[in-house]
Order: C-alpha cells, then sequence, then structure tokens
C-alpha cells in the first residue's frame, strides 16, 4: 500500500480505496437482493433461487434500484461492513413485518401502511413476539458484526493515515501548525464529503433508476418487455409482488395515492351532470315513494368483519361440524339477501366501508381513502349526511381503536356525529380467550342506543370478532373438524380454519339474538348487514388461479332485514343469474351481486326511497357496472355512459374542486 501511495499519491490512493469499497458493496448488493427475495419467499431458498433465474432482468434491475439505497446508507456511515450490516438489519425487519402481514391479512406491505405507524401499538395482539425477538437479535448482531469488520479491516481501508498524536497536541513551531492544520483539514474534508456528495448522489441515481417503476402508466397491468415480458399489475398486489418481486412492487404502489384527472374534467361538466341527474331524481315515476326525511324507521349499517359463507368453497375445505352461517341461510329464504363482491380479499375493510358509507368506489384512485383523502378533504357525501339532514341521529360504534385508519377523522368528516370505539362501550364481552370484543356485545351496545333515543337513528356498526389471527385457543369447545386432512395441509393450519369456522358460527348466532332484539323495540328499524371481505386463510382455492374460485373467495354475505314490511325494487326479484359461482343457496338470491360502492343503492331501492341527483347517477351506474373491482374486471375497463359520469363525481369529490358540492 506505501509502494501504491508512493506511484500515485493519497488522491490515488483515495481513489483505489473508494472503488474497493464501492465493489464490496455492489458484491453484498446481490447477496442482499437475494436475501430480500429469500426473506419474503418465507425462507424458502429454492423460491429464491427460482426467482432469480425465472426473473434475471427483474432481478438486477431490482439489485441496482437496491444499490442506491444501499450507497445512501454508505454516505451516512462511509464504513462499507456497517453498512450492509445495517441494510441487512433493515431488510430482515421490512420483511418480517411484511411476512407478518400477509399471514394475518393476505395481502403485502404498502406503503400507505407505514401512514398507520403511530397506531402500531394496537396491532400488539397479531404479534409473534418470539419471532420478532429473533428478528431484533439476528439484526443487531448484523450491525455488531458490520462494525466489528470495519474495526479490523480499518488499516485497508483508511484512505487517510490516523492523526498522528502530534496532531492532537498544541504544537510548538510554525511549521508543526500548519502541518496540524493541513492534517485537521483533510480529515474535516474527507468526513464531510462523502456526507455532502455521496448522499445527494445517491438520491439522484436512485429517482433516475427507479423512475420507471415509480412513474409507470396508469393501468390495470401492463406487460413490460424488456423486463422479461413481466406483467406490472395493479388489480392484485399478491400477484404482483410475486411476480415482480418485493422491492418493484412496493415502489410500483407510491404512485397510487395520486388521483389521476379523467379526461373531461371541468366545472361546466360537473354543473352539466348534476343537473341532468337532479332532472331525473323529479322525474322519478313511483309518487308513493318517501324521502328519507319523511321516515319513522332506524337504520342500522353493520358492516361484520370477515363474515363468509364457507358453502362457496366446500369441496376445497371439507369441514364436517354444524352450518357455520344458519341464521344468514334462513334469512335468506325471507328477506332481500345475496352476496356482495368484495373489493379486497383477506383485508382492506377500511375501504370497503368507505365505499358503503359514501357511495363512492375506490376503484380508479387506488388508495385508503380513510388515511390519505378524507383527513385532507372538507367535505365528502355519506348515508350519514343525508341522514343527518332529514333529522337522523348518527353514531357509529367500532369495537377497536378509533385511531385505526384513522377513523376518528374520517367518520366526522362523513357526518357522524358521535363515534364510540372500544374503550367507550358499555359491553366488552369476549369470547372465551379471544383477543376481540364479541359481536355479541357490540350489538347489545347498538340496541342500548335505540332503546334510550327518542330520535330516529343512522348506526353504522363495524365488528371485530372474526379478526385474525384465528387461534385454536380462543374457545375451549371445538365445534369443527376435518374429516381428513387435506393433502399438503399441517394440523396448525387445520386449527387456523376451525377456529376460523368456530367464531363465524358464533357470529352468526348472535346476528340471530341482535334481529330477535330488534324485532321487540317499538321502533321501526330496518338492517343493512354484509362482510367485508373472507378471511385470508383460503389461499388453496385461490391458488388454483381459475376465476370462478378467485370469484368464490370474493363474495360476502348481504341483507337487509326489517321489522315491517319492504315492497321496494328488490324485494319480490331474483337475482342469482348475477352470481359469478353457483352455491346450494344461489336460488334464495334476491339481491344483486355488486361491490360495496352499491349496497346503499339496494337499500334505497328496497325501502323505495327517493333518491337526490347523486343517487341517481350512482343508480345507473351500478345498473351499467354491478361489480366494479379489477378482480372480476381484470384488465377490462368498466363501459357506459353513466360510468364515465360517476368516474368523473368520484375524481371531483376525492381529487378535484368538488364543484358538485358548491
Amino acid at each position: 500500500m506505501n509502494k501504491f501511495k508512493r506511484n500515485f499519491g493519497t488522491f490515488g490512493r483515495a481513489i483505489y480505496i473508494i472503488l474497493l469499497r464501492w465493489g464490496i458493496l455492489a458484491v453484498a448488493t446481490v447477496f442482499l437482493m437475494w436475501y430480500l427475495q429469500y426473506r419474503v419467499f418465507e425462507n424458502d431458498a429454492a423460491a429464491a433461487w427460482s426467482f432469480w433465474d425465472n426473473k434475471p432482468t427483474v432481478f438486477w434491475y431490482s439489485a441496482l434500484i437496491l444499490f442506491w439505497l444501499i450507497i445512501f446508507i454508505y454516505g451516512i456511515f462511509h464504513r462499507p461492513f456497517r453498512t450492509i450490516g445495517v441494510a441487512f438489519a433493515i431488510i430482515t425487519i421490512i420483511t418480517y413485518i411484511n411476512n407478518t402481514k400477509v399471514s394475518f391479512r393476505g395481502t403485502p406491505l404498502l406503503p400507505e401502511d407505514f401512514q398507520l405507524a403511530d397506531q402500531a401499538g394496537t396491532l400488539t395482539k397479531f404479534i409473534d413476539f418470539a419471532a420478532l425477538t429473533k428478528v431484533i437479535l439476528a439484526s443487531v448482531l448484523a450491525v455488531a458484526l458490520g462494525f466489528l469488520c470495519d474495526y479490523l479491516t480499518k488499516p485497508y481501508f483508511r484512505i487517510l493515515p490516523a492523526l498522528p498524536k502530534v496532531a492532537k497536541k498544541k504544537p510548538k513551531t510554525k511549521k508543526a501548525r500548519i502541518r496540524r492544520k493541513k492534517l485537521i483539514l483533510e480529515h474535516v474534508v474527507y468526513f464531510v464529503t462523502p456526507r455532502v456528495v455521496i448522499i445527494p448522489f445517491a438520491i439522484v441515481m436512485f429517482f433516475i433508476s427507479a423512475n420507471f417503476i415509480l412513474n409507470h402508466p396508469s393501468s390495470n397491468s401492463q406487460e413490460v418487455d424488456w423486463l422479461d415480458h413481466t406483467e406490472l399489475v395493479a388489480w392484485n398486489q399478491t400477484l404482483n409482488y410475486n411476480q415482480n418481486g418485493f422491492l418493484l412492487g412496493f415502489l410500483y404502489n407510491f404512485k397510487k395515492a395520486s388521483l389521476e384527472k379523467p379526461e373531461g374534467y371541468s366545472k361546466d361538466k360537473i354543473a352539466s351532470i348534476k343537473k341532468e341527474y337532479q332532472k331525473e331524481a323529479e322525474k322519478e315515476p313511483n309518487k308513493s315513494k318517501k324521502s328519507l326525511k319523511d321516515t319513522n324507521y332506524n337504520i342500522v349499517i353493520i358492516l361484520d368483519e370477515s363474515f363468509y359463507d364457507t358453502s362457496l368453497i366446500q369441496d376445497e375445505y371439507p369441514f364436517i361440524g354444524p352450518d357455520p352461517l344458519p341464521t344468514f341461510h334462513e334469512l335468506m329464504k325471507k328477506y332481500p339477501a345475496g352476496y356482495m363482491y368484495s373489493t379486497d380479499y383477506g383485508g382492506g375493510t377500511a375501504n370497503i366501508e368507505f365505499e358503503v358509507d359514501t357511495g363512492l368506489t375506490n376503484y380508479w384512485a387506488k388508495t385508503v381513502p380513510y388515511t390519505d383523502i378524507l383527513p385532507k378533504i372538507e367535505n365528502i357525501t355519506s348515508i350519514a349526511k343525508e341522514a343527518k339532514a332529514a333529522g337522523y341521529k348518527t353514531t357509529a360504534i367500532h369495537s377497536f381503536t378509533g385511531g385505526m385508519y384513522k377513523r376518528d377523522i374520517a367518520l366526522n368528516k362523513e357526518g357522524f356525529d358521535t363515534f364510540i370505539t372500544d374503550d367507550k362501550m358499555s359491553h366488552q364481552e369476549h369470547d372465551e380467550n379471544s383477543l376481540y370484543i364479541n359481536d355479541l356485545a357490540i350489538y347489545q351496545d347498538t340496541l342500548d342506543i335505540l332503546r334510550n333515543s327518542k330520535e330516529k337513528q343512522l348506526v353504522s356498526v363495524v365488528t371485530m370478532q372474526n379478526h385474525a389471527p384465528y387461534y385454536k385457543s380462543n374457545y375451549d369447545e371445538e365445534s369443527y373438524n376435518f374429516e381428513f386432512s387435506p393433502e399438503g395441509w399441517d394440523q396448525n393450519f387445520c386449527d387456523i380454519v376451525l377456529a376460523y369456522l368456530e367464531s363465524a358460527y358464533r357470529s352468526d348466532l348472535y346476528l340471530s339474538e341482535f334481529l330477535n332484539g330488534l324485532s321487540e323495540l317499538d321502533e321501526k328499524t330496518v338492517v343493512l348487514f354484509y362482510g367485508d371481505h373472507a378471511p385470508g386463510i383460503f389461499g388453496v382455492t385461490r391458488e388454483t388461479g381459475d376465476q370462478k374460485n378467485i370469484d368464490a373467495t370474493q363474495l360476502t354475505p348481504y341483507f337487509i332485514w326489517a321489522n315491517f314490511e319492504m315492497t321496494g325494487d328488490f324485494a319480490d326479484k331474483k337475482y342469482s343469474e348475477t352470481l359469478p359461482v353457483e352455491s346450494e343457496y344461489s336460488k334464495y338470491v334476491t339481491l344483486p351481486t355488486t361491490t360495496p360502492n352499491c349496497l346503499t343503492n339496494s337499500l334505497y331501492g328496497v325501502l323505495d326511497l327517493k333518491r337526490n341527483a347523486e343517487r341517481m347517477l350512482l343508480k345507473d351506474a351500478c345498473a351499467e357496472n354491478l361489480i366494479l373491482t379489477t378482480y372480476f374486471l381484470g384488465n377490462k375497463n368498466p363501459t357506459g355512459k353513466a360510468t364515465e359520469n360517476y368516474k368523473l363525481l368520484n375524481y371531483d369529490l376525492l381529487g378535484g374542486k368538488q364543484y358538485w358540492l358548491k
């Protein structure tokens, strides 16, 4: 090294050491890229090698982006091995979070999940603390080894000689003072330069390299020839991550937070659409229709967490035991009922709740409206605001923390006067060892509100009983079992499915008790009930890739019940032909199979209520596209004049100037 310095000087040696360091980081990046996929594939080395082998261009493109992230870390520490250790720790932690979310939600980690970081304390009940401890220990060990390696190799990677003792003492001669100042200046420059130069350089190179994936065209899917003919997928992020790797999948979703302005959007266009549908509302033929203001009944809207009808997938999950949903199946024979085509699987509750409450859709926005949009806008239309204007008191109840998905902000924007969370509920009973307040408790709180109020009430209920995780230890009794263990299933997975069935069975029974309680009230009451999505445990059905199997796991029960006679649009019509899959209960379906945005449209039809301009537009848009989600439409675009107008309305209210409200 001294010979090198004599021949090339300090500058040449510095270039040599920098290239050596960056070379080590480049080699480490390849390993870390493989390790990232290995972790995402749940420590499956064969799957990680297969991803590299089958998608080499995707792998190396991802590695290039990762390299600039590592150089950014290097700019902070300016030591190669501690940089590698810190990068290893970050990847270990991020992939642990991702795998935990996949386990409980069935969907990968998304950028918007970090907006809920302030609510992480509410999620501790989901955490496997043994696994978390291993992750923390592995991360600490990796960082410690990095610092140790840098210490041991310090003489080989030092660009400037260490400050001699003479430089640390006050020199006596002028020459020594000059030499001391020069040495200190060199070390200051050496310390500051990487942080001033390398960090901005890494940021610029990252955005240049990642520009394509960060600013991809807005479409449901896009085939990219130069990336091994891979397909970027908007409609299914589990598929997107599996095909394109975690890094590209994660970066792909950054664009989804912005709403793309649709062609033709303007103040005049919105005014024209509103005028057209106001005329439609005034011309409704049935003079017997009542406005919401003229009604004399309570309205209860129930989102039952992960309430799913397993009769749709009985063949793949051959359990033995009682019908998990006897109440719902009996209600189908007497009341308007059917299946909602959920916009998500295994998660996305807040998005589904948003669509039902507002009659808007997340199809074009592709974000989390409760966290990304509602806190930032002044106003939003909703059934709660319609009810308030019609003389109703509006109450929302959620048997969990109010900060989750910023419901405390979002529901206030939607027009709910009161928001009752788990800590404010009068009833807080749990089933045996279950983590969550059961459905019976939240129904008891709802009954108390209706009994104690002299005013008409709109109550929005969001339950938690059927939320993951599903532990065998949750319940003392076991009502279900498998006649045989399906091939490839371990006992732990069987226990998860059986625990969910027990939870759903009890949830259904509590629903029966609730409806019996409503029947005894003097006040008229109507209930719109729906399951938000299937639990994320039906991968056996979904992984076949067959569209009917995917459809089956997207369908959740919904019905409209009242303690008085309903004679509206859907009460006596058969809609089983709209079901994308068959079930033994198809013959009882009398409500259209539709996405959450159209549920209150069905409610207005059954109750024979007058619609305002916005609801007339929603009615026409729902008639054109009953199912508005990419899980069903795939690459197809929804069509129709009303749908185009509905798209403009959605943009206006969620991302535009809100001309509709002026």
